[in-house]
C-alpha cells in the first residue's frame, strides 16, 4: 500500500521544476526530459589485441528510446595535433556516420526488489496483468546498454554513443528553441597502444 501526501515544502531553487537547469540563462524550464545515451567511464589506452566492453546508461525520455548506437572513428594522433575540438552535434560527420547498434539490456526477470513490499508488477501503472512492463525500455526509465570493440590498430579514436528515440529522431534530437534542452553527445578519446614484440 503506498503512503498519502506528507509535506509540501515551498522553495525558490532554480533547479525544483526544471530537467535543464542552469544559472547561464541557456535553458528553458519547460523542456520536456530527453531520450539520451551516457558513456560509463571507459579506459584512456588499451594494448593492440585486447578488447574492451563499451557500456553506458540511456534514459527513455518523453520520446520511448528505441535504441542505442555507437560510433567509433580513427584520428590523427593527440600528441601530434594537440587535442581536437569535439564535433558539434548538428555536424555532417556524425550524421552521415555509420552508426552501430548496441545491445540493450533486458527487463528483470524479478522487480521485487524495486517495488515495495508485497506489490505485484501488476499493481503497477506500465506494467500488464502478465507482470511483464508494456514497453521496453520503460518511458521515463533508464536501462543499461553494452557493446564490444575489438581488433583495434594501434592509434589515437574517438568513440561517442547516441539514443534514438521511437520517431527515429537521433540524440540530440529536435530542438524547437537553442534553449530546449542540452542534450549533446558524448565523446570519448582513447589510444590503442602498439604492443612490444620480444625479441
Amino acid at each position: 500500500m503506498f503512503a498519502g501526501l506528507t509535506n509540501i515544502s515551498v522553495t525558490n531553487d532554480y533547479r525544483a521544476s526544471d530537467t535543464y537547469a542552469s544559472l547561464d540563462g541557456m535553458n528553458d524550464p519547460a523542456s520536456h526530459l530527453k531520450t539520451a545515451a551516457y558513456l560509463d567511464r571507459l579506459p584512456s589506452a588499451i594494448k593492440e589485441g585486447e578488447s574492451f566492453a563499451l557500456r553506458g546508461i540511456a534514459m527513455s525520455g518523453r520520446t520511448p528510446l528505441a535504441r542505442v548506437e555507437y560510433w567509433l572513428r580513427p584520428v590523427e594522433p593527440l600528441e601530434v595535433t594537440g587535442e581536437l575540438p569535439p564535433l558539434p552535434d548538428d555536424a555532417p560527420e556524425l550524421l552521415a556516420a555509420p552508426w552501430q547498434p548496441c545491445t540493450l539490456q533486458p527487463p528483470p526477470p524479478d522487480w521485487s526488489a524495486a517495488l515495495p513490499d508485497g506489490t505485484a508488477p501488476s499493481e503497477v501503472f506500465g506494467f500488464g496483468a502478465d507482470g511483464a512492463p508494456t514497453e521496453w525500455p520503460m518511458r521515463y526509465g533508464y536501462v543499461g546498454y553494452s557493446a564490444k570493440l575489438s581488433e583495434l590498430a594501434p592509434g589515437e579514436y574517438e568513440l561517442r554513443a547516441r539514443a534514438v528515440d521511437a520517431a527515429g529522431n537521433a540524440q540530440p534530437l529536435p530542438r524547437p528553441q537553442q534553449k530546449s534542452g542540452r542534450n549533446s553527445i558524448q565523446c570519448h578519446r582513447f589510444a590503442v597502444q602498439r604492443r612490444n614484440l620480444a625479441r
